[in-house]
């Protein structure tokens, strides 16, 4: 075995024993597994891959560290695009699209500047170093054109959406509505925090004794959230999924937390979630879940809502009972001003 392949092999074995992280070289980075055919052997292949999210696309970057010829990765995607990735605990089929012209630049100006090894990388080799874009099957994981991943790295999130240099909802604490439902009784078993955010909910259930299992599609929210839980001294495992599909969890949890997931997917994405929770836990399993209602104020800012009936449709339909669902005032902002925001607050148990 070659010194890269040996190279290779221990970064899959610790990416795929550690939820999608690596630690080296790699080191709080993004990082993905590419499986792509050989161009000539036809053969399946794995490459550990560094990769910018870019509004539901991972871009890969074929700089091959400067040498004059690009990775054997990039020409097997050149000769059979559709391929497919392990981001996290996921494994998603993808379709590669090489980016050029003033959009490569761009995207590639964006992670030389993340990451400066980039632009010696390109100072190095004569050629134009490829960039390609990678779409999964499907083409959204259900959010309202939202990509969460920038807006934790202090981006815009979406089109004509300032950056924000802190999430609004991250108050570094859990929230209250969690807090509620803990002293109520109703956090049993193994929990899951599903779009877990920044960890802190996660957090404080792990202090409070649970075993809990935090999942986000944002690989950089995530590295804050490990921080804070280490900080705490509290062990939670966290690790990217797609809240609409749940690969790999199924009948794992007795609880799930959701604090204002329900209410950022579109219409499709909400009852691919409810399956996919469903699935995800076990009978007489508890959803607590907290969104934002369709009586809150309308303002400039486009803001998600949820009216009762969406949800006893589609949570109904998808094997849950509903308990208890009761409307909820919570100080917030809007176009600027400090108003009372309207959520739900929602109790169901899995059939």
């Amino acid at each position: 075995m070659t010194e890269v392949n040996e190279f290779n092999r221990r970064n899959i074995e610790e990416f795929r024993g550690n939820h999608g992280r690596l630690g080296g070289p790699f080191e709080g980075a993004p990082v993905l597994l590419l499986h792509t055919t050989g161009a000539r052997s036809g053969q399946e292949r794995v490459h550990p891959l560094m990769y910018l999210a870019d509004d539901g696309r991972y871009l890969l970057f074929a700089s091959a560290a400067g040498v004059d010829r690009s990775p054997a990765w990039y020409w097997n995607l050149i000769a059979n695009p559709d391929a497919s990735i392990e981001v996290g605990d996921e494994h998603l089929h993808v379709h590669a699209v090489e980016l050029s012209g003033a959009e490569r630049d761009a995207k590639y100006a964006d992670q030389a500047q993340r990451y400066p090894q980039y632009a010696g990388y390109q100072r190095m080799t004569t050629r134009t170093i490829p960039v390609v874009a990678l779409t999964p099957a499907g083409v959204a994981n259900g959010s309202q054109h939202f990509d969460f991943d920038a807006l934790y790295r202090g981006e815009s999130p979406g089109q004509g959406i300032a950056p924000m240099t802190t999430p609004p909802w991250d108050n570094k604490a859990s929230s209250e509505s969690v807090i509620a439902w803990q002293t109520g009784g109703w956090v049993h078993g193994n929990v899951l925090d599903v779009g877990c955010g920044l960890g802190d909910n996660a957090i404080y259930l792990a202090n409070n004794g649970h075993t809990v299992t935090g999942l986000d599609i944002s690989p950089t929210a995530l590295l804050t959230a490990e921080l804070r839980a280490k900080d705490a001294g509290v062990d939670v495992k966290f690790a990217v999924a797609d809240s609409t599909k749940l690969d790999g969890y199924t009948n794992a949890f007795d609880t799930v937390i959701d604090i204002g997931l329900f209410h950022s997917l579109d219409d499709d994405g909400r009852r691919s979630y409810a399956a996919a929770v469903h699935r995800a836990t076990r009978p007489g399993a508890t959803l607590l879940l907290s969104c934002f209602s369709e009586a809150n104020p309308v303002g400039q800012e486009w803001r998600p809502s949820v009216s009762e009936a969406t949800l006893r449709d589609v949570l109904g339909g998808a094997g849950w009972d509903i308990a208890s669902l009761k409307p909820a005032t919570v100080p917030g902002k809007l176009d600027g001003a400090q108003v009372e925001m309207a959520f739900w607050y929602l109790r169901a148990q899995r059939r």
